[in-house]
């Protein structure tokens, strides 16, 4: 009843900020404020501006997925190439693209998988820490399920949340070459606790070896 009400609130402010626009999307930032409190005239202006929160017909760098139950989900990185070693962050964001309030879980477990990534490396798959390798034992297998407890999180219409992934901390990404990504989170599907999954586009990054180091300077010798 709280979460019906909340989303009533949120539905009311929050449709006319995107049906008067119907050009960009607030991003929700959670930290902490009231859940019926309309956004500030700061954070709309913001999303007025920002690249990430246009509409994915005009946000090509968004690498955004066909919209399910509702939510559309992007990928996509602060660059195109990284160097060997160097953090891998992926910015995947989950948008609210209906006119309806919507719900999906967060923190299911422990080990914070809210977001699976597929990745290839050259066109050949690349298994992360949480995945099943083909010809696993049932022991693995068993390992790999998630245990923790879930809750839900609403979604208000025209919002959007944002979630940062370290993809060096789940992938070996010591090997140079080209990478695909391809993100999914799980969702609940529109009045329903059944779950859904939504997927993003495909996102490229390279990754490089570090620049050589430039020769010592020697005395005595003319440049």
């Amino acid at each position: 009843m709280n979460i019906l009400l909340t989303a009533l609130v949120l539905s009311t402010s929050l449709t006319a900020v995107s049906t008067q626009t119907n050009q960009f999307y607030i991003t929700d930032e959670g930290k902490g404020s009231v859940p019926q409190a309309p956004f500030s005239s700061e954070l709309i202006e913001k999303a007025r501006h920002a690249k990430d929160s246009r509409p994915a017909e005009d946000d090509s760098e968004g690498h955004w997925g066909t919209v399910t139950e509702g939510f559309q989900l992007s990928l996509r990185f602060e660059k195109d190439s990284f160097t060997n070693g160097e953090p891998v962050v992926a910015c995947v964001i989950l948008r609210n693209v209906s006119d309806k309030p919507l719900t999906y879980p967060y923190e299911y477990s422990p080990d914070n998988r809210e977001i699976n990534f597929v990745l290839l490396r050259d066109g050949t798959r690349v298994y992360g820490i949480y995945d099943v390798r083909p010809g696993a034992t049932f022991q693995e297998r068993l390992k790999a399920l998630r245990t923790g407890h879930g809750w839900t999180r609403l979604s208000p219409p025209g919002t959007q949340r944002n979630f940062y992934v370290n993809l060096s901390d789940i992938f070996n990404l010591t090997t140079n070459g080209q990478y695909i990504a391809c993100a999914t989170r799980a969702i609940l599907k529109y009045n329903s606790i059944v779950v859904g999954e939504v997927s993003s586009g495909n996102a490229g990054f390279r990754v490089t070896g570090p620049s050589a180091a430039p020769a010592p300077h020697q005395k005595g010798v003319s440049q």
